[in-house]
């Protein structure tokens, strides 16, 4: 068993290789790859999630996640090594989006391009 960072989501991380949870969910459990399975509708699920910093290091209850879901989110993450600094970013995006920039702060922006000017 290990843990794996879900990238577009690296808040919550799922267990590659978890325990049989037993019970009714053992069929379920024995669908899965990794830690992953699919269900009906096509969509892939991770089978044991946890939040990375309200849960580390603590045992987790089987929990699902849809992999698919986050997968088609269109997040990416990108670091600035800006602090005390006025940055402008030109953002290219085909739907509306929230930004969040890390530090408890967040901006909302319309599909297309928009400037966008951050102060860390």
């Amino acid at each position: 068993m290990s843990w794996v960072t879900i990238v577009q989501n690296p808040i919550w991380e799922y267990d590659d290789n978890p325990p049989d949870p037993g019970g009714a969910q053992t069929p379920l459990w024995q669908t899965s790859v990794n830690g992953i399975r699919t269900n009906p509708r096509g969509e892939e699920l991770y089978t044991n999630v946890r939040h990375k910093v309200l849960h580390t290091g603590r045992p987790s209850v089987p929990s699902e996640m849809n992999k698919t879901f986050w997968d088609e989110t269109g997040f990416f993450r990108f670091e600035t090594p800006t602090t005390g600094t006025q940055v402008q970013f030109a953002i290219t995006t085909t739907s509306d989006q929230i930004i969040d920039w890390g530090d408890d702060t967040r901006d909302n922006i319309s599909a297309g391009t928009t400037t966008i000017t951050h102060t860390y």
